[in-house]
């Protein structure tokens, strides 16, 4: 069990559990806005990750981190080294504007720490402002960057969903300030230093029908949307039973996971919608067809009537033999109205 304990300690202290969030963010944005999947941008993003928290976490004072022979703050700087050469790997095969729009987020993560001009003070230390960067810097990077990365085309869906983070980033962080609140300076003048704990769970609520009314306005009564209710009611549950005085795993861990259950949400609830639907009208072809890329599906629309005659013929060999089929002159009508059994 110690080792079990000690291997899930290094787990969340090495920033490993936040990078796992970070992607399912990025992958709950691959889901609702219909896009492929990019493995640059997953590395990207979970090595950038890695190393940025964990320069926040330890590497404030440089000379110790690193020289320190401390075994965890060793084995954490080596596997900081060893997502630096992934992410360096994959600037070479992003685009310019996504590197670009990469730099200036790193430059804010670096603000975070290092001191503004010659003020002692820093982005982490600025009061009221810490929590907005942070969420900020994650929908951002979670949203706008890898859809600059694949082209983007809905800048109305993709405005809304990126203000749906930042007040998802908000919500989940509020326990974690209510948690320092005796270890945190009061020059940072947090949520609940400023409102105190009620009031600050009070924002959550606002905040949680903030984000539910953004996903309506988005994704209409749909299956998207049912998500992101069932996601509503965890986040309420959730800052419901947040106190001053926590486990020592329950902000670090299941507060954080947020996201993860998120991503869940995303693909068992259409999923099982959709399974449903197949078998109560099994006849429907329209269950099928909302499964098929749509990528693929437009190329289908996109061939000539030839071309979809003979991939109907191919598909089922026994029309060659109906009556339409032995016309000298094909029934384009006929033709395009079988289209659907193609995709």
């Amino acid at each position: 069990m110690l080792i079990i304990k000690k291997s899930f300690d290094f787990y969340i202290k090495s920033s490993l559990h936040l990078g796992i969030c970070v992607i399912c963010l990025y992958l709950v944005n691959v889901l609702k806005h219909d896009i492929e999947v990019d493995y640059l941008i997953i590395t990207f993003l979970f090595s950038s990750t890695i190393i940025v928290y964990n320069f926040i976490k330890y590497g404030y004072n440089l000379p110790n981190y690193s020289t320190s022979k401390n075994s965890v703050l060793k084995t954490i700087k080596f596997l900081s080294f060893f997502c630096g050469f992934a992410l360096i790997y994959t600037l070479f095969f992003l685009k310019f504007y996504t590197l670009l729009f990469g730099t200036f987020l790193f430059f804010i993560c670096i603000l975070y720490v290092f001191p503004v001009g010659n003020s002692k003070l820093n982005f982490r230390n600025l009061s009221k402002v810490k929590l907005f960067l942070v969420a900020f810097c994650w929908s951002a990077s979670t949203d706008f960057l890898p859809l600059i990365e694949n082209g983007l085309n809905n800048y109305y869906f993709t405005l809304i969903f990126s203000f749906q983070i930042f007040c998802l980033v908000i919500i989940y962080t509020i326990p974690f300030e209510i948690r320092d609140l005796q270890n945190d300076s009061i020059e940072l003048q947090t949520i609940p230093q400023i409102f105190g704990i009620k009031k600050s769970k009070n924002i959550c609520y606002f905040l949680i029908m903030v984000f539910s009314l953004l996903s309506f306005i988005n994704s209409g009564l749909g299956t998207n949307f049912l998500s992101d209710i069932v996601l509503s009611f965890i986040l309420f549950f959730i800052v419901y039973i947040t106190k001053k005085n926590q486990s020592e795993y329950f902000s670090s861990f299941w507060v954080e996971s947020v996201p993860v259950y998120w991503l869940m949400f995303c693909v068992l609830i259409p999923g099982s919608v959709h399974q449903y639907a197949s078998f109560k009208y099994p006849v429907n072809y329209m269950t099928d067809f909302l499964d098929v890329n749509r990528k693929q599906t437009y190329e289908v629309f996109d061939l000539d009537n030839l071309d979809i005659y003979n991939i109907l013929i191919e598909i089922h060999p026994h029309l060659i033999e109906t009556k339409k089929s032995q016309d000298t002159v094909l029934d384009n009508q006929v033709i395009r109205r079988s289209i659907h059994t193609i995709v």
